[in-house]
């Protein structure tokens, strides 16, 4: 990341279960952000333990950030009015991905793994249900949507162990 603080932060929610939920909220209001959070709480919590979502919220962090400072939209507004990124801005997330670090680039297994991160994100906000939104795509559309993102991001991973 910037050597600046994020406008985004992650705090520890407890359940009174027990159960340990990260929240990612915007630094300055204390306000979390929609779908970063439906994503972690209706898909994600169940499928890993509270340290890799503490840590898959990290990247989110930095999808919005990108959003913010690269594109100047808020990526909330974007996906919930049923807008989808293009290849170009995927490319450029990419970009930011590998070199938002202090100190320099990101390993490949690293940055590989904030890609699948971003990919899941992207595919899982595809769907109005999961969004909140409205969508004029059909779902074999939806479908072509999301094997599209699959094979843009697969292009975009570094192969390990390959010689450059």
């Amino acid at each position: 990341m910037n050597t600046e603080q994020s406008p985004y932060q992650i705090i520890p929610l407890i359940h009174a279960s027990g159960e340990r939920l990260p929240c990612l909220v915007e630094r300055a209001s204390w306000l979390p952000l929609r779908l970063a959070n439906r994503w972690a709480v209706r898909y994600r919590r169940y499928r890993v333990q509270s340290s890799t979502l503490t840590h898959n919220l990290h990247v989110i962090a930095q999808i919005y950030n990108w959003a913010d400072q690269i594109t100047g939209f808020d990526l909330d507004k974007y996906l919930i009015g049923g807008e989808r990124l293009d290849a170009r801005q995927i490319e450029s997330l990419a970009v930011y991905l590998r070199s938002s670090q202090v100190g320099g680039v990101v390993r490949g297994s690293t940055y590989n793994n904030r890609l699948t991160i971003a990919e899941n994100f992207l595919i899982w906000a595809l769907y109005p249900a999961n969004r909140g939104g409205d969508t004029e795509l059909s779902l074999d559309q939806l479908t072509g949507e999301r094997d599209q993102l699959r094979l843009l991001f697969e292009s975009l991973r570094m192969r390990q162990g390959a010689p450059q």
